[in-house]
């Protein structure tokens, strides 16, 4: 899940700065000509591209705290099992915990959260 949220928040940046750079062209052409008419048909689109960047902005900022929020949920379980171990097994649960998210291993993960170790390969 982290992943994909990572992949989403990146396809959310690249058409976000694509829109800033559509935002930044309409503006100089708009300033540039002469017409009033198509000065108006700039902004307009200018308006809208604003409000579609606005729009991409609060997508990709509800993402982020939906991945915030997760990454707490998972901290939490992990800490719990943590707590329920004393001295080198609560390090050992820890490391081994991270290593599992590292590695993209949610089988692993709540094998570790339940029983304290790794699994043998």
């Amino acid at each position: 899940w982290v992943k994909s949220a990572f992949l989403q928040t990146d396809v959310l940046k690249l058409s976000e700065s694509d829109m800033e750079i559509r935002v930044e062209n309409m503006s100089v052409a708009a300033e540039l000509i002469q017409d009033l008419s198509s000065m108006r048909a700039y902004y307009s689109e200018l308006f809208s591209l604003n409000n579609q960047l606005l729009g991409e902005y609060t997508k990709r900022a509800t993402n982020h705290h939906a991945l915030l929020d997760a990454l707490k949920d998972v901290n939490g379980m992990i800490q719990l099992a943590a707590r329920l171990r004393h001295g080198q097994p609560k390090s050992a649960v820890i490391l081994a915990c991270r290593k599992a998210i590292k590695a993209n291993n949610i089988h692993a993960l709540f094998y570790i959260v339940k029983t304290g170790r790794e699994e043998s390969s």
